[in-house]
């Protein structure tokens, strides 16, 4: 059985401390190199207390959030800590299992916004190939980096804390060079793009406002969901692009659609049911409509 305590330390390189923490102090335990940290904070600014995030800043301070419950760090160094499977033990937390496949009455799978649907993922692709047809400038993507950031931080919401959240994530997923093929870097292309076509566009603040909300709605997405996210700020201002229809609208459309047409009430009540079979309706929530016609 190993006893061995792991440091309560987060390096600077935002990954968790995995040695020894044989040094106990003010309720937490560190290895020598953290305790050497802990004390050269702790002398400045006393013991930190035990309901906060155990990152220390490059400034010798403590974070000011309080930890997440059940973990040493806070929301915001949660999205800057990289967790593996092994990792979330580390962080008091339990690795989290494969999700099972959900059913398509569930309110996730009606969900306009869920970016597995086939008409959001149909909206998405017709997005991409808008901007990828968009020129980059040549060697000036930092520029475009700074036009970002200057955009978030004029039109971003929330603490400095959540707004350094968000840039660490866009940074990271702008690094990323695989997405639905090796090597396509695709966050990368579709961001630097989307940029260019704020710049030039005559809504360009409200732009700005969505791509901050859409890139908030990101955090902890798979590479689809920031894809979509970044899709997202075009619908309304791009033909051909539109808000897409949650289930429960479309069916009140097509059911209207159907009614109002100069058919048999069998023909109706048929036309009806292969509309509920093509989006899996559960046969309760299908007799209402069906005793309208």
């Amino acid at each position: 059985m190993n006893d061995q305590i792991l440091c309560d330390g987060v390096t600077q390189g935002r990954t968790l401390c995995t040695r020894n923490g044989e040094n106990p102090i003010d309720g937490f335990h560190f290895c020598a190199t953290h305790l050497r940290i802990y004390n050269r904070v702790r002398e400045v600014h006393g013991p930190r207390p035990a309901h906060k995030c155990h990152f220390i800043t490059s400034t010798d301070r403590y974070c000011r959030f309080n930890r997440e419950e059940g973990m040493f760090v806070c929301h915001h160094h949660l999205l800057r800590v990289r967790l593996g499977e092994m990792e979330w033990e580390l962080v008091g937390g339990v690795a989290p299992p494969a999700p099972p496949p959900l059913p398509v009455e569930l309110p996730f799978a009606a969900d306009s916004q869920n970016v597995h649907r086939r008409e959001v993922s149909v909206q998405t692709n017709k997005a991409t190939e808008f901007l990828m047809k968009i020129q980059l400038p040549k060697k000036k993507q930092n520029e475009l980096w700074k036009v970002l950031a200057a955009g978030f931080l004029r039109f971003g919401t929330g603490d400095m804390g959540f707004y350094a959240g968000v840039i660490f994530d866009v940074s990271v997923w702008l690094k990323k060079t695989t997405c639905r093929e090796p090597n396509d870097k695709l966050y990368r292309e579709l961001l630097y793009r989307l940029i260019v076509y704020i710049q030039n566009s005559e809504h360009r603040d409200e732009l700005f406002k969505r791509l901050w909300e859409e890139c908030c709605d990101s955090l902890n997405m798979c590479c689809e969901g920031h894809i979509s996210r970044l899709c997202n700020v075009l619908v309304g201002y791009v033909e051909g692009l539109d808000p897409p229809i949650g289930l429960g609208e479309l069916t009140q459309q097509k059911m209207a659609a159907i009614a109002g047409m100069e058919v048999s009430e069998d023909d109706k009540k048929r036309m009806a049911n292969e509309f509920f079979d093509t989006h899996a309706i559960p046969a309760a929530d299908r007799v209402a409509w069906l005793e309208a016609f």
